[in-house]
């Protein structure tokens, strides 16, 4: 299918004992330069504010868990009010469109990646 991959970072690396960037980078599978994924417990929002402006150069996955309130989600998530408070950020705050642009940074998608696998 060409399609690209989300794989850990390279510091993962030592724990799953193989070189897996490297070999999927190897057989030209397309995958982010970076993933970031915010601490335990406190959501994405404080995270997302700060790294916008450290980001280093290359594609930076940045992972969420945004999701709609309900009665499901209280049910399974201890940290379900974090996961709402994300999903609004992500989706209705409109000081995020200007973070991001202060910041100068460019919103791709997996599309993207995926063409440019495709692509060779």
């Amino acid at each position: 299918f060409a399609l690209p991959l989300r794989l850990s970072g390279a510091s993962s690396e030592r724990y799953i004992g193989f070189p897996a960037r490297a070999l999927a980078a190897d057989e030209g599978v397309v995958f982010p330069d970076h993933l970031v994924i915010p601490p335990t417990g406190q959501g994405s929002r404080r995270s997302i504010e700060k790294l916008l402006f450290e980001l280093r150069p290359g594609v930076t996955e940045v992972f969420a868990h945004p999701a709609i309130d309900t009665p499901e989600l209280r049910a399974f998530a201890p940290d379900w009010s974090l996961r709402v408070d994300d999903h609004h950020f992500l989706t209705h705050d409109s000081g995020l469109r200007k973070l991001i642009d202060r910041a100068g940074v460019t919103l791709i998608s997996y599309r993207e990646l995926r063409d440019a696998m495709r692509a060779g």
